[in-house]
């Protein structure tokens, strides 16, 4: 079976471009997993062209990004190729983003690949703008079925809405899709009520072969948080709870991650006291980020949303227990078994859960939560659902 792959975000370590990175596992653990299948990912400059004031900063930062161009044609493996035509990118609201531009170049890679392998069978889009309408569009042309798989947190983006309704270009690809695919209930649920389609739940998988426990040695007790230094992820709600549990022997929080709140967030633990209780690590790869996983006790994160949350699943295959929100996607994720769950800004609730989980982190079975996540969400399990759904769309035997 012959796939093209549409993500609307993919990952560039070479110009430190990490956003999307789980939609490349999903698809280089879904080459490795399915020989069978031959899978052309459709690419053209996903965030290192887009002209926006993050990738401004990042720029300016790190001048000599622009000199790291992506090949045109990758062999990532025998069974999946990356085609790259870049062109630039803005925010929807100026002419829907360049969608024209980036259109014509999804258009000559499927081009290329049917060229390659005599047909495609099936398109599959990460999240339905751009890459839905892209499929949308292709589809049409080619008379191939696609599918899209919606990650948006919140679902639409606010861009996205006019008037309280869902804009044209979101809401078509999921409503002519041969299938939707959401990563929770819970993104389902918004789903179906601004769209009135049902969508099939299958969350994102993570490399079970990667993120695995490993000992760890001693040393107080640790709380990592990972995310990107955005509202979305109420750092600033985490750094309010640790100074309501105010300092404890031994105990450390260790938060990662780089974003436009960074500073902010820095002077507000200064302002709250405890900035020696918080260490800073900063954007780390993803080998550092599985080696945090390990040393720490619980891993904490209290978002404000979140469509499926990829790094409460990372912690749980590493045996991790974990404190999170119930800001969507953590709802299919943590339960009694493997951590707790606090309404979203309740910071007297979070900060009860960071005092009571340095008494009782040791009661968690590392075995258990490590078993549980491999039942749910290991690539290999979810990549399994994926294949058989892929089957069923395209009627491929």
């Amino acid at each position: 079976m012959n796939i093209f792959y549409v993500p609307s975000w993919y990952p560039d370590p070479r110009r430190q471009i990490m956003n999307g990175v789980f939609l490349y596992e999903a698809v280089t653990s879904l080459a490795k997993h399915h020989p069978s299948l031959r899978i052309y990912v459709s690419l053209w400059g996903q965030g290192d062209r887009e002209l926006s004031a993050a990738r401004f900063r990042t720029w300016l930062g790190h001048p000599g990004l622009g000199d790291r161009s992506r090949r045109g044609r990758h062999q990532v493996a025998a069974n999946l190729v990356e085609l790259h035509s870049p062109t630039w990118t803005w925010r929807y609201t100026v002419r829907r983003g360049n969608i024209a531009a980036v259109l014509r170049r999804n258009r000559s890679h499927l081009a290329e690949a049917k060229a390659e392998c005599g047909r495609i069978d099936l398109i599959h889009a990460q999240v339905s703008f751009p890459a839905g309408y892209v499929a949308m569009c292709l589809a049409a042309e080619h008379r191939i079925p696609f599918a899209v798989s919606e990650h948006m947190s919140p679902f639409p983006f606010r861009h996205f809405e006019r008037h309280g309704a869902v804009v044209a270009d979101v809401a078509e690809p999921l409503r002519r899709a041969r299938c939707v695919t959401a990563v929770s209930r819970a993104l389902a649920g918004e789903i179906r009520a601004k769209i009135g389609v049902e969508a099939v739940v299958l969350p994102n998988g993570v490399d079970e072969t990667f993120f695995t426990p490993a000992p760890r040695t001693p040393q107080g007790f640790t709380f990592l948080t990972v995310a990107n230094l955005e509202h979305q992820k109420g750092i600033d709600d985490l750094l309010q709870a640790i100074a309501l549990v105010g300092p404890l022997s031994g105990v450390r929080y260790r938060l990662a991650g780089r974003g436009s709140r960074g500073g902010a967030y820095r002077a507000l633990a200064g302002r709250l006291g405890v900035q020696d209780r918080v260490e800073w690590l900063g954007q780390l790869g993803r080998t550092e980020v599985r080696d945090a996983m390990r040393e720490c006790d619980c891993f904490v994160l209290t978002s404000r949303h979140e469509s499926f949350g990829v790094v409460y699943a990372e912690a749980t295959a590493c045996g991790k227990p974990v404190i999170a929100t119930r800001c969507g996607g953590p709802e299919d994720i943590v339960h009694d078994g493997n951590g707790v769950l606090v309404p979203v800004g309740d910071v007297a609730g979070i900060a009860r859960a960071l005092t009571t989980m340095v008494g009782r982190a040791r009661e968690y079975d590392a075995g258990a939560i490590r078993a549980d996540f491999e039942s749910r969400f290991a690539s290999r399990s979810v990549s399994q659902r994926l294949v058989a759904l892929y089957h069923e769309l395209a009627g491929v035997c």
